[in-house]
């Protein structure tokens, strides 16, 4: 997952696709045919959207395969992105749904770690809400992790039982969630 630099931000995937099995053009044309939008095309590089206008890229596939650890921050304990989560309007999550299951051929999970380095959510959003994606980030002592962001500029919305929902200096939405996988 990466940030974007341009516009008004936001939060979009990259989808290694692995030479062995297709080409990025290939896995773009598949993407099409499921409902996606190509937005660009260059060399070993896709940008596309989904049906819904989630933006993601395929590239190429170098064999990568080290999950980055999690970061120490000043006390504040261990963290890591371990998941993006897309906020879906609920008139377009069961066409979403089936867009990114057929895409990743990613099954689906009710809570917990899958196999996956970072894991994707799709949530259902209220009728008008959603069309957004945002962080979330398992760490080892919420409340801490929560109190450093909020001194360097984050704002804490909600402290919920197993999550804190903040917001960045800019008000882009995150979460931090407890570690779930030791």
């Amino acid at each position: 997952m990466q940030r974007v630099a341009g516009g008004s931000g936001g939060h979009h995937l990259d989808l290694h696709v692995d030479p062995a099995v297709a080409s990025v053009e290939q896995a773009a044309e598949r993407a099409v045919a499921l409902g996606a939008r190509v937005r660009h095309r260059s060399r070993g590089l896709v940008i596309s959207a989904s049906p819904g206008g989630f933006t993601f890229c395929l590239v190429r596939w170098h064999g990568e395969g080290t999950v980055p650890g999690p970061v120490r921050l000043d006390g504040a304990g261990a963290s890591r992105a371990d998941e993006l989560c897309l906020d879906i309007p609920a008139g377009t999550f069961e066409r979403e749904h089936s867009f990114w299951t057929a895409l990743t051929g990613w099954e689906g999970h009710d809570g917990g770690r899958s196999a996956q380095p970072v894991r994707l959510e799709l949530r259902r959003a209220g009728l008008d809400d959603g069309g957004t994606g945002h962080l979330a980030f398992a760490c080892a002592d919420r409340e801490r992790l929560a109190a450093r962001h909020a001194t360097a500029g984050a704002r804490i919305l909600a402290v919920l039982p197993h999550e804190t929902e903040m917001a960045d200096p800019v008000g882009r939405r995150y979460r931090l969630t407890g570690v779930t996988d030791g």
